[in-house]
C-alpha cells in the first residue's frame, strides 16, 4: 500500500518522544490492574484494547484533579474553547511497553513546547475519582448519551466506570509516571472518499469534493439504503440544515436523510447502491469500544489514494459523555488531504473504525489526521452495517 503526509519523525508518537523525557510506560495488562480490565475481556476486548481504555479512563480522572488545573498554569494553557484544543492520549515510547501520556495542541499556545510530570496527592485523586464516576453514571443515563453512543458502548463503559474504584489512579501513578506535554497545534485542514472511492459533491453546482464512507441501511427503515458522508463538506459554511438536500454520490443523485454536525456525519439515502466493493460495506462489522493504540490499517481517499497508518492518540473526551458536544475522535500517525473528508478507516481485520474530519497542514510538526470515531456517527443516524 501506498503511503503518503507525514515523514518518520514528526507524527504524534515521535513528536511526544522528542519532548517527554524517557520512561517505561504503565501496564494496564499487568496484574495491579487485572480487576479493572475483567470487564473488558468479558467484553472480548484484547489486551491493547483495554490499555487503551483504561489510559483514557486515568486521564479522565486525571484531569480533574487540583494537581492538573496547577499544571495548566504552569503550562501556561489559555483557557481554551474544546474547538480550538485537542487533549490526546497519545502512546508513544516502546511499542512492547508503549507510555500513554497527554498531549494538549492548542491553537493559541504561546510558548515552544513544554512538559510537566503530572504528579497529584492520594486525596486529591480519590476526590477526582468521585466526581468522575458520578457525572459518568448519570451521563450514561441521559438523552444526550443514547443518541450518540450504541448500547453495546454504553453498556461496555457503565461496566468499566462501575469497576474503577478510587484505587485505580493511584495504583496506576505508583506503578509509571505520567507526563503532560503542551505545545501550538498545527494548522488544520477540513478536508474535503471510501474504499475504491465514491465523489461527493453538491448536486446543484456544487464543486467541493468529498468522500463517501460506508455502505448502510437504517435500523428503523430498513429499506433505506445509503452511504454516510461528512456533514462539513456539504454545508461549507451554510447554517441551513442539509436535511432533504440533493447531492451527487458517485453520479447518482441521493438525498439527505440526516445529519449531525458534531459527528461531522450525514446519511444520504441513494436509490441503488450498485455492484459491491465501491465503498467498504463493512463486512467484518463496526468496532466494538473505542479506537485502540497502535491498531494499524488502512484508508482510501480519492486524493491520497490507498494509505496504510496507524492509530497513535485518541481525544481523551472520546468517551466522555457527560460533555455531549464535544467530538470524539482518535488521531492516525498519517493526514489526509483536501477531498478525502468522509471515507472510512478500516483497521487490519476490515472493521470499520471511524470517518476522516480534519488533518495538520504546512509541514508544521505534530503531523497527523483526525477521524471520527464510528460509534457515534451510527448511533445517531439508527444505522447498521450492510
Amino acid at each position: 500500500m501506498a503511503t503518503a503526509g507525514s515523514s518518520q519523525g514528526d507524527d504524534l508518537s515521535s513528536f511526544a518522544d522528542t519532548h517527554i523525557p524517557s520512561h517505561e510506560g504503565p501496564d494496564f495488562a499487568g496484574r495491579w490492574a487485572e480487576p479493572y480490565a475483567q470487564s473488558l475481556r468479558r467484553s472480548g476486548l484484547d489486551r491493547d484494547a483495554i490499555s487503551t481504555h483504561l489510559a483514557v479512563m486515568f486521564w479522565q480522572i486525571a484531569m480533574g484533579t487540583e494537581a492538573f488545573d496547577i499544571a495548566r498554569l504552569e503550562l501556561a494553557l489559555p483557557p481554551s474553547p474544546w474547538f480550538e484544543r485537542e487533549e490526546l492520549v497519545v502512546s508513544h515510547g516502546d511499542p512492547d511497553n508503549p507510555q500513554f501520556n497527554l498531549v494538549v495542541l492548542d491553537d493559541g499556545y504561546p510558548d515552544e513546547p513544554r512538559v510537566l510530570r503530572l504528579d497529584p496527592s492520594q486525596d486529591d485523586l480519590i476526590q477526582a475519582h468521585q466526581a468522575w464516576r458520578d457525572d459518568h453514571l448519570d451521563a450514561l443515563k441521559s438523552p444526550a448519551a443514547q443518541r450518540r453512543m450504541s448500547q453495546v458502548a454504553s453498556s461496555l463503559l457503565t461496566d468499566l466506570v462501575l469497576s474503577i474504584d478510587a484505587g485505580f489512579a493511584i495504583r496506576a501513578l505508583a506503578d509509571r509516571p505520567f507526563y503532560v506535554l503542551a505545545a501550538r497545534r498545527p494548522p488544520r485542514l477540513f478536508t474535503g472518499v471510501p474504499m475504491a472511492p465514491w465523489p461527493v459533491s453538491a448536486a446543484r453546482g456544487g464543486t467541493l469534493q468529498a468522500s463517501a464512507g460506508a455502505v448502510v441501511r437504517h435500523q428503523k427503515n430498513t429499506k433505506q439504503v445509503g452511504v454516510t458522508i461528512a456533514a462539513h463538506t456539504i454545508l461549507n459554511g451554510s447554517q441551513r440544515s442539509p436535511v432533504g438536500r440533493k447531492v451527487n454520490v458517485n453520479g447518482q443523485v441521493g438525498t439527505v436523510i440526516s445529519c449531525d454536525i458534531i459527528s461531522d456525519s450525514c446519511f444520504v439515502e441513494l436509490g441503488h447502491i450498485g455492484a459491491p466493493n465501491h465503498v467498504p460495506s463493512v463486512i467484518n462489522g463496526v468496532l466494538q469500544g473505542i479506537p485502540t493504540l497502535g491498531v494499524s490499517g488502512r484508508f482510501e481517499g480519492c486524493t491520497s489514494g490507498l494509505v496504510s497508518t496507524t492509530i497513535q492518540a485518541v481525544n481523551v473526551n472520546v468517551a466522555m459523555t457527560r460533555v455531549p458536544m464535544v467530538q470524539q475522535t482518535f488521531n492516525l500517525s498519517q493526514p489526509t488531504r483536501p477531498g478525502d473528508s468522509g471515507c472510512a478507516f478500516l483497521d487490519a481485520n476490515d472493521v470499520l473504525t471511524g470517518f476522516a474530519l480534519a488533518s495538520t497542514q504546512g509541514g508544521i510538526p505534530p503531523q497527523y489526521s483526525t477521524w471520527i470515531w464510528v460509534d457515534p456517527v451510527f448511533s445517531f443516524h439508527s444505522l447498521q452495517a450492510f
